[in-house]
């Protein structure tokens, strides 16, 4: 199996640029380091990235929803306190 050494490799496989592969190992990208740390040597085989590729769609759409839902929420939020802000309050007497 081929294996592709450092990002500029794992970025030209993808068709993407470097730094986009490197923000997608937070989100799960199979690229495997050699030794501890963040700078350690990076590899990664082209099935194992195919996979994750395939797999990929589904994970990030299901957050998009989850974000969007919470957007939702949130503007619900933004309108209400803006309701609560115009209403004049209502202060007792003495």
């Amino acid at each position: 199996m081929k294996t592709l050494s450092g990002w500029k490799e794992i970025a030209t496989y993808l068709n993407q640029s470097i730094r986009t592969v490197q923000r997608w190992e937070i989100l799960g990208l199979p690229a495997h380091r050699r030794g501890k740390g963040k700078r350690a040597a990076v590899l990664a085989y082209p099935g194992e990235l195919d996979a994750w590729g395939k797999a990929a769609p589904m994970r990030l759409l299901d957050e998009v929803l989850e974000l969007k839902s919470k957007i939702a929420s949130l503007q619900a939020q933004v309108t209400s306190l803006k309701r609560e802000l115009k209403s004049p309050k209502k202060v007792g007497r003495r």
